[in-house]
């Protein structure tokens, strides 16, 4: 997340999926042990190493900041925060736009983040 050029307090937000199993699912069992299963610190390791995502475990986190392509992520997990989001595609592109118009324009970080707020707010209570 990009952060305000000196700022003391760094903000990051998270970006992550929770797994769950169907009450009624037929195999419920079966599925709450794979789940299990993905969360030994062992089995995630193995597999994020392959997928090469940011881990959501502290003691893989660790290990990651020392790769060159997860570190920036790995830092990051460890002071981010969470918060809803009615709908990521909006907030992604409006994200997205506010950082273009920034560095094209160099706007003001506070009148970016303002007018960002603005129009997601606008464009989600408008559907």
């Amino acid at each position: 997340m990009p952060q305000v050029k000196d700022s003391i307090v760094k903000k990051n937000y998270a970006n992550y999926w929770g797994y769950g199993v169907y009450a009624n699912s037929a195999n419920r069992a079966a599925a709450w042990n794979f789940l299990k299963f993905l969360s030994d610190p062992k089995n995630a390791s193995f597999y994020l190493s392959e997928v090469k995502y940011p881990a959501s475990q502290r003691s893989l986190l660790v290990a990651q900041q020392g790769d060159q392509n997860l570190s920036v992520f790995a830092d990051q997990a460890l002071s981010s925060t969470s918060w809803f989001q009615l709908n990521d595609t909006i907030i992604k592109e409006v994200v997205v736009d506010m950082i273009d118009q920034h560095v094209a324009s160099e706007q003001a970080e506070s009148l970016a983040l303002s007018k960002a707020a603005s129009e997601i707010n606008s464009k989600i209570l408008s559907k």
